[in-house]
């Protein structure tokens, strides 16, 4: 069987592209896509009958061309039309949640937002009942600002 990979050397460059692109399934980085885009081109180098020394260059060179080249249009084409991408507790802006425990005026009360219960207090310092519903409006370190207006 190692003999058969040494004269098809190309099989063996392809195997190993499709094992990138499947490690690629749990990265979503592209690096692993961009390896396999050189070990593709690696394949095609080794039909040319070269040296093994020379196909791993060519392996080298076109992954490191496509980390320059191809992995930020594929990043700009997985996230279009996003100007920025929102996560973490910024992405609980604009919610609308339920009070659960009251907040006074200019005091502070609490909010839950799934399953998590956050410090809260009204942008206008006004007074909020328990079970009422409200909208996140800004979050200021671990205290979310609400507004009654929905």
């Amino acid at each position: 069987m190692i003999e058969y990979f040494a004269e098809n050397l190309w099989l063996l460059w392809v195997i190993v592209a499709l094992g990138l692109m499947v490690l690629e399934l749990s990265s979503g980085d592209f690096y692993f896509t961009c390896f396999a885009i050189g070990a593709a081109c690696a394949a095609l180098v080794s039909l040319t009958g070269v040296a093994l020394w020379v196909q791993v260059i060519a392996w080298a060179i076109f992954a490191l061309l496509s980390i320059w080249l191809v992995r930020p249009a594929l990043k700009r084409w997985l996230h279009k039309g996003e100007r920025e991408r929102i996560s973490n507790a910024d992405a609980i802006v604009g919610r609308i949640v339920e009070v659960i425990e009251p907040i006074a005026s200019g005091e502070y009360g609490r909010v839950k937002i799934d399953g998590d219960v956050w410090r809260a207090k009204t942008e206008d310092d006004s007074a909020v009942e328990a079970g009422q519903r409200v909208r996140i409006v800004r979050r200021e370190s671990t205290i979310v600002v609400v507004s009654t207006t929905l």
